[in-house]
C-alpha cells in the first residue's frame, strides 16, 4: 500500500503542476485562433518573391514561356519546313526545252546549219501527284499534333517547377515565421533575467534556438532563388530579372470523388496529342505504300520536235542551190518497269506501317498506365495533406502557442518552449513535403492526361449533363 501511495504522489506532483500552469489562463490561450496568429508573423523575405495579388501566375509563366523560348521557336520552324514539303509536294513536274544547232562554217566555211528545238513534258499517271501531296498533307498534320505534345512537355516542366519554387517559398515562409516567433520570445527571456526571473542559461537556451532558425532561413531562401533561377532558364528569360509569383497552389477540392479513373483513361486516349500523332503517323505509312506502288508505273513523257535543215549544193549545172527544209514531229516515251518495280521501298514501308501498329497499342497501354499511377498517387497525397491541414498542423502550432503563453506568463519551463517548437519544425518540414507531394500529383496527372485536369473536369461534367 506505501508503494502504491507512493506512486500515486508521484504522477499527482507530475500532473498537477501541468494542469496548473495550463488551467489558469486555459480560455485565454484557446481563444487564440494559432492559424492566424502564425499569418500574422511579419514574412518580409517570403514577400520579396511571392506576391498573391501582383505575382505572375501560372498561366502567365505559360504565356511567357511561348513567347521567349528558343525550343518552342524551332518547333515551329519544324512545322515552316513540313509546310515547304507539303506545297512541293503537290507541284507539277517541270516541262523541259531543249535547243540543238549544227553547221559547217568552221570546217569548210560552208553554209549548211540544223535547227532542233525539242519540248518535252513529264506527266505522272495513277495519281501520284494526289498520293505524294496526300502523305505530305498527314505527315504535317502529324508534326502538328507532335509539336503540341511537345509543347504540353514544355508546359509540364515549368509546371512543376512552379510547384516546386511555390514549396521552396512555403518552407521559407514557416522558417521565417518560427525565426520572428523566437526574436519575440529571445526579447522576452532578455527581459526576464534582467529583472532576475530565469537564469542564464535559458536566454543562451533561445539564442541558440534563434541562431538554429535564422541559419535555416538563411538555406530556405537560398533554395527558393536557386529554384527561380531554374523557372527562369526553363522559360528562356534573363536570370537576373525580377520574378515574383502569385503563390496560388492547388486547391485539394480540385479533383471531386464523382470522377473515376476509368473516365480520365477514356478522356485521355481521346484527347492525348502524342495518340494522335501516332494515328495519323500510321494512315501516312499506309498512304506511303499506296504511293511507292503507283510510282512502280511508269511516267509518259510527251515530246514535240522542230527541226529546220539548210543545205546549199555548190556544183549544179545551174550553180549554187539552197534547199530549207522544216519538220515538225511528236511522240511519246516511258520508261520499262523490267527489274525495279519499288519492290524495296514497298517492303520497307509496309513494315513502318506494321511498326506503327504496334507503336500505337503500346502508348494506348502506356498512357493508361501512367494515369493509374498518376491518380492513385493523387488520391493519397490529397488524402496526406488534408490530414496535415486539418489536424496535425494546426494542433502542433496551437501546442506552440499554448507553451509560449504559458512561458511569457513565467508558469512554464523554457525548455517545454524549445521542444515543441522542434517538434512543431518536423511537423512542417513532413507538411511542405505533403504539400508538394500533392501539388506535383495534381501536374502528374495532368501530363498523363494531355491537357489541365480543371479542362478535362469541366469536360466530363458536361458529358454528365
Amino acid at each position: 500500500m506505501m508503494k502504491a501511495g507512493i506512486i500515486t504522489t508521484i504522477l499527482l506532483m507530475l500532473v498537477l503542476p501541468v494542469s496548473a500552469k495550463t488551467g489558469n489562463n486555459k480560455v485565454n490561450i484557446d481563444n487564440k485562433d494559432s492559424q492566424l496568429l502564425f499569418n500574422n508573423l511579419t514574412t518580409t523575405i517570403y514577400s520579396k518573391y511571392i506576391d498573391k495579388g501582383k505575382g505572375l501566375s501560372l498561366e502567365s509563366l505559360t504565356e511567357k514561356l511561348f513567347l521567349n523560348n528558343r525550343n518552342l521557336q524551332i518547333n515551329n520552324l519544324d512545322l515552316n519546313a513540313a509546310q515547304g514539303r507539303l506545297l512541293q509536294s503537290g507541284l507539277l513536274l517541270n516541262p523541259a526545252f531543249e535547243i540543238e544547232t549544227g553547221t559547217n562554217t568552221l570546217i569548210d566555211r560552208g553554209s549548211d546549219y540544223d535547227l532542233n528545238l525539242t519540248y518535252s513534258q513529264p506527266i505522272e499517271l495513277f495519281g501520284k501527284t494526289g498520293k505524294r501531296y496526300k502523305v505530305a498533307e498527314l505527315q504535317l498534320e502529324a508534326l502538328k499534333n507532335d509539336i503540341q505534345f511537345r509543347n504540353q512537355q514544355y508546359i509540364s516542366s515549368i509546371s512543376n517547377q512552379y510547384i516546386n519554387t511555390l514549396v521552396e517559398a512555403e518552407s521559407l515562409k514557416l522558417a521565417e515565421q518560427l525565426f520572428n516567433l523566437n526574436k519575440k520570445l529571445l526579447k522576452l527571456t532578455e527581459d526576464k533575467y534582467i529583472n532576475g526571473d530565469t537564469s542564464k542559461f535559458d536566454v543562451n537556451l533561445i539564442r541558440i534556438e534563434v541562431g538554429r532558425l535564422n541559419s535555416r532561413q538563411i538555406l530556405a531562401e537560398n533554395r527558393v532563388k536557386t529554384s527561380l533561377f531554374k523557372l527562369k532558364t526553363l522559360l528562356g528569360i534573363d536570370i537576373n530579372q525580377d520574378l515574383k509569383l502569385s503563390g496560388n497552389l492547388f486547391s485539394t477540392d480540385l479533383l471531386p470523388d464523382t470522377i473515376k479513373l476509368q473516365q480520365f483513361q477514356d478522356a485521355a486516349l481521346k484527347i492525348r496529342y502524342d495518340l494522335k500523332a501516332v494515328n495519323i503517323n500510321q494512315d501516312v505509312a499506309q498512304e506511303r505504300i499506296n504511293q511507292l506502288e503507283a510510282e512502280a508505273s511508269p511516267n509518259i513523257n510527251i515530246i514535240g520536235k522542230y527541226i529546220r535543215q539548210k543545205s546549199t549544193f555548190e556544183n549544179t549545172p545551174v550553180g549554187p542551190i539552197t534547199n530549207t527544209d522544216n519538220t515538225i514531229s511528236a511522240g511519246l516515251s516511258f520508261e520499262l518497269p523490267i527489274s525495279n518495280r519499288n519492290q524495296g521501298n514497298i517492303a520497307e514501308a509496309e513494315a513502318i506501317f506494321n511498326q506503327s501498329k504496334f507503336r500505337k497499342e503500346l502508348l494506348e497501354l502506356e498512357v493508361k498506365r501512367d494515369i493509374t499511377l498518376a491518380y492513385s498517387n493523387l488520391q493519397s497525397a490529397k488524402q496526406s495533406l488534408l490530414l496535415y491541414q486539418n489536424q496535425i498542423l494546426k494542433d502542433s502550432r496551437e501546442n506552440l502557442w499554448i507553451t509560449h503563453g504559458t512561458n511569457e506568463l513565467g508558469e512554464q519551463d523554457l525548455l517545454y518552449v524549445i521542444i515543441e517548437q522542434t517538434r512543431l519544425a518536423e511537423v512542417q518540414k513532413e507538411y511542405i513535403e505533403a504539400l508538394k507531394q500533392y501539388n506535383s500529383s495534381v501536374i502528374e496527372l495532368e501530363t498523363a492526361l494531355g491537357a489541365p485536369l480543371q479542362t478535362i473536369l469541366s469536360e466530363l461534367k458536361g458529358e454528365r449533363k
